[in-house]
């Protein structure tokens, strides 16, 4: 009997051995070098969060039509996925290729206008090499935002194509992306998706969060108005989606609780023209929440790129959440503009 079971371990083995040894395996097997793998990252994030979340995201960029009439643009992410030995052995060049979006695209293309001639400069992409397993680039494309309309909703299909070095992913080599996709909101320097990181401090000890982070999305103006110049309402992506009510930044549990989170406060910034936070309004009664601001941050909006945007602010603001004691509550937010922007 302990010859039959030490056979079949030998067989099992030997099985392995030979399967590990096969070039025949996508991305190179264990015995191999690997391979070098290039896609655009917004395709396989919005891939995974269809299947698994149900989401149907779309992959856009956001620009001031107004200002800075020749921008450099982030339209997508190509990502090199080299996670085993075979490297980038120098620069690598992939082209792009942008045409009109195809007849299966949502938003579909008959809403959706293609930019035209001359107004975005595609060029290819040169990516350095590394020995990190992924290489994260940002694709940036020139807009002469002259030639377009800023009532108008654009869209193109970008596809990468002929890398030098390694091949393209098959399902991953190519992603829809749009421009202004909410008219009453994209024409702006502030509106995107954000990683928010917030704590609230309530002086009474009843509520709190520490540096909670979640995907964010903030409208110049209100989503439930429109577009109101120089007032940033962040509302919780998931909320949006998953309740359909587009609850704002400020909640925080009760510290008795845990778990569940009370929105405290529907709280949207003013700025000046400089990007200054200059109040704090109450989206509810369109009034003042009378802040004292703390100097330790920035409290202003910091446009540095058109993917490099800020939004700091912290402040003291007087509420009573339970009708019956109201205190002063200080609140941090801290918002930096998405290296992903689908929605």
């Amino acid at each position: 009997m302990k010859i039959l079971k030490y056979s079949v371990f030998a067989l099992a083995a030997l099985s392995l051995t030979s399967c590990l040894k096969s070039k025949t395996d996508f991305g190179g097997t264990l015995n191999d070098g690997g391979g070098i793998v290039s896609l655009i990252a917004e395709k396989g994030y919005q891939a995974t969060t269809t299947g698994n979340l149900g989401l149907t995201y779309r992959i856009a960029t956001n620009f001031n039509f107004s200002a800075r009439p020749n921008e450099a643009v982030k339209f997508f992410t190509i990502t090199v996925s080299q996670p085993r030995e075979a490297k980038l052995s120098g620069p690598m060049t992939i082209n792009v290729d942008m045409a009109p979006l195809p007849s299966n695209a949502i938003p579909a293309p008959g809403t959706t206008a293609f930019f035209p001639a001359g107004a975005v400069n595609v060029q290819p992409v040169t990516i350095q090499p590394s020995d990190a397993p992924e290489i994260n680039v940002p694709v940036y494309f020139t807009v002469n935002k002259t030639l377009l309309d800023p009532t108008k909703r654009y869209g193109a299909r970008f596809t990468i194509s002929s890398p030098t070095q390694g091949v393209v992913s098959k399902n991953e080599g190519f992603a829809d992306v749009y421009v202004n996709l909410s008219a009453a909101f994209n024409n702006s320097n502030y509106t995107g998706r954000y990683v928010g990181t917030n704590t609230i401090v309530d002086s009474a000890g009843i509520y709190g969060i520490v540096n909670n982070t979640r995907q964010m999305r903030l409208y110049e103006g209100d989503p439930f108005v429109g577009f109101i110049p120089n007032i940033i309402s962040p509302i919780s992506r998931y909320d949006l989606a998953f309740t359909g009510q587009a609850l704002f930044s400020i909640q925080a549990p009760k510290l008795s609780e845990g778990g569940f989170s009370y929105q405290l406060v529907a709280a949207q910034y003013k700025l000046d023209a400089t990007g200054k936070v200059i109040d704090v309004i109450d989206e509810a009664t369109g009034l003042s929440l009378n802040p004292i601001f703390d100097n330790s941050v920035p409290n202003s909006f910091v446009y540095t790129a058109n993917d490099q945007r800020v939004l700091w602010v912290k402040y003291k603001i007087r509420l009573d959440p339970d009708n019956n004691l109201r205190r002063s509550f200080t609140i941090e937010e801290k918002f930096v503009y998405d290296a992903l922007q689908t929605y």
